[in-house]
């Protein structure tokens, strides 16, 4: 299974107009078993990406 995860800030430092999107392999997931995780350019708090938002950001991914 993959888990998204996107910044949201729209002053984000990252180059481009894209969104940074964070992709996670992971066996098993639920709300509980993952920590806040960080964007790596404007250090804002990512959000999880629900399947509706993710056909509206279809960029590249940097897996982990």
């Amino acid at each position: 299974m993959k888990v998204k995860f996107y910044c949201t800030n729209k002053d984000c430092t990252k180059e481009g107009s894209k969104p940074y999107i964070l992709e996670i392999h992971c066996e098993v997931f639920d709300e509980n078993t993952v920590a806040t995780s960080f964007c790596p350019y404007c250090k804002d708090t990512l959000k999880q990406m629900q399947s509706i938002e993710e056909k509206t950001l279809h960029q590249p991914t940097e897996d982990v």
